[in-house]
């Protein structure tokens, strides 16, 4: 199986300030302030956002934007004293990072980490030995695998091997997608038209209309055949009606591959695409 490069968005602005520095950042050729938030503990943590358009909100005075990576970002918050952590986008769907578990990111920031863990996790989750396949992409998470993470998140949104927990659910999906990763990409939507996060369809079929961008350069089989499948259920209007057709083609010939490797679920999607597809055909 081919390995997935572990790649960060570069998405990530930074509220910051010229003056009275909290840290300098030499690369950048100018010292700046980063901006810090105090949680509910009194801890200060540094603060990012996955858009230029969300970091200027009312909420907050923002004199300068900071665009970076956010592996810099991990090691700039690693790298000062007064900050605990790292929250994304704290006024709409935030996302923490500890220290701790920043320097766990940072321990596998190595492009191609090793995917023995998640294939061993795929290979359990097909044989529905769940509780083993949750603990192995447990292990694939903290090793390094982006793919790994966003089938945690999996497994603990749909109670696969480990009782229901919508908010590790929601916790490993963000990180997965944050990442990357289609499979927690598309799955963060459903978040967003429950109510479990701020009610936001269009920004939804946005993460899913990612999904399927992403998707459609890995055609990994082990993901991209649900992105295809969610992009048409929730964003037919997004292709024309031959455009439809070709993606739903493509969605089913990868749940077909899924079904004959014994994926436990790849059957009932199928079923759920040809259906789309026949009413796509008779109208």
């Amino acid at each position: 199986m081919e390995k997935k490069d572990l790649k960060c968005r570069n998405e990530i602005w930074v509220p910051v300030e010229m003056e009275d520095a909290y840290h300098l950042v030499s690369s950048e050729e100018f010292p700046v302030t980063f901006l810090f938030l105090e949680d509910e503990d009194g801890h200060n943590l540094m603060v990012g956002f996955t858009s230029e358009e969300e970091a200027v909100t009312e909420d907050k005075d923002t004199p300068e934007l900071l665009n970076m990576d956010l592996m810099e970002l991990f090691k700039t918050v690693m790298d000062t004293y007064e900050c605990s952590g790292l929250i994304i986008n704290p006024f709409t769907d935030a996302i923490r990072f500890r220290k701790n578990e920043i320097s766990v990111i940072l321990s596998y920031e190595d492009p191609s980490p090793d995917m023995e863990l998640y294939i061993k996790g795929l290979q359990a989750f097909r044989e529905k030995d769940f509780v083993k396949a949750k603990e192995l992409f447990e292990e694939a998470k903290n090793d390094g695998s982006v793919v790994g993470t966003g089938y945690l998140g999996y497994c603990y949104l749909e109670g696969l091997g480990v009782e229901k927990d919508r908010e590790k659910a929601l916790l490993n999906l963000q990180m997965a997608s944050i990442f990357g990763d289609v499979r927690g990409t598309y799955l963060l939507s459903e978040f967003y038209r429950d109510g479990t996060l701020d009610t936001n369809d269009d920004f939804a079929d946005a993460l899913i209309m990612k999904a399927f961008e992403d998707a459609s350069q890995m055609m990994d089989y082990e993901s991209f055949p649900e992105a295809f499948l969610w992009a048409i259920k929730y964003c037919s209007r997004c292709f024309d009606p031959n455009s439809i057709i070709n993606v739903l083609t493509d969605a089913i010939s990868g749940f077909e591959a899924r079904v004959e490797k014994g994926d436990p679920f790849a059957a009932e999607s199928l079923e759920e695409a040809k259906k789309l597809m026949a009413n796509y055909k008779n109208n």
